[in-house]
């Protein structure tokens, strides 16, 4: 077997391989089982643990027991979000979408506090929005990035505010903490975000797991003289149908 430089993030990792592996329904493992496996002293594996705990990839339930942190599900999140299978189905739904409504279409997710593009299916109209320069847009000028920021986690809220900053005249003058999660909760009450300036009218939807979590947003924009307010409404329904369609995509590929 190789040599290990440093025994004890080997430890670490043993630890959180089997905290991940040997309760894959989130049941936990005790303390005294974890340190029996890796035959070591409790007091050890206790303090390995706890920095685990502070790092966000382990956490303790009210039990004791330990189980796999915030960090580690964001991670499984990604693994999945980047797969062939997913993908391919992603595309399909934003196909079908784009096709019904004859307007240019996104998926994006949250990773790391930034906005990543995983799709996109542009318009068959003549005169398009190309997703080029809504992805030069920052962050908080997007309805996808504003629906990222209203279902982020504690940890992934802080993470866009370290990445991105507060939004100022992109989003409402929004310069404080406080604020921003305000108006988060108004997209959540909302269900969407809507943005209409600079002759584009653009939406997004929260795309959600079965417990919940965030998985993405589905977007789409058009220019705002072929997108009048009475036809808002066919895009809304239509955008809801292609969001169930996605989240029972996502729960089937579990």
């Amino acid at each position: 077997m190789r040599e290990i430089p440093v025994a004890v993030v080997k430890k670490a990792f043993d630890l959180l391989e089997m905290i991940v592996f040997d309760a894959p329904a989130g049941e936990g493992l005790a303390l005294s089982e974890l340190a029996r496996r890796m035959e070591m002293p409790q007091n050890s594996a206790r303090n390995i643990l706890k920095s685990m705990i502070a790092c966000g990839f382990v956490e303790q339930n009210s039990d004791a027991k330990y189980f796999a942190g915030a960090k580690c599900h964001r991670m499984g999140r990604w693994n999945r979000l980047i797969s062939e299978t997913t993908a391919q189905a992603i595309q399909e739904h934003l196909a079908a979408l784009t096709a019904e409504i004859e307007e240019a279409t996104v998926f994006a997710t949250l990773h790391g506090g930034n906005r990543v593009v995983l799709a996109r299916i542009e318009a068959s109209q003549a005169i398009q929005v190309r997703q080029a320069l809504i992805q030069n847009e920052r962050f908080y000028s997007t309805p996808t990035g504003r629906v990222m920021t209203a279902y982020a986690s504690p940890d992934e809220f802080a993470q866009i505010i370290a990445r991105q900053g507060f939004p100022g005249a992109s989003w409402g003058g929004i310069d404080d903490e406080a604020d921003l999660r305000a108006a988060g909760e108004d997209i959540r009450t909302a269900g969407e975000s809507v943005i209409v300036e600079r002759q584009v009218v653009a939406f997004a939807r929260p795309v959600l797991g079965q417990n919940g979590e965030f998985i993405g947003a589905l977007g789409c924009y058009a220019p705002n003289f072929r997108c009048p307010e009475t036809s808002w409404e066919k895009i809304r329904q239509a955008m809801k149908l292609t969001v169930a369609g996605l989240e029972q995509s996502w729960e089937n590929f579990q």
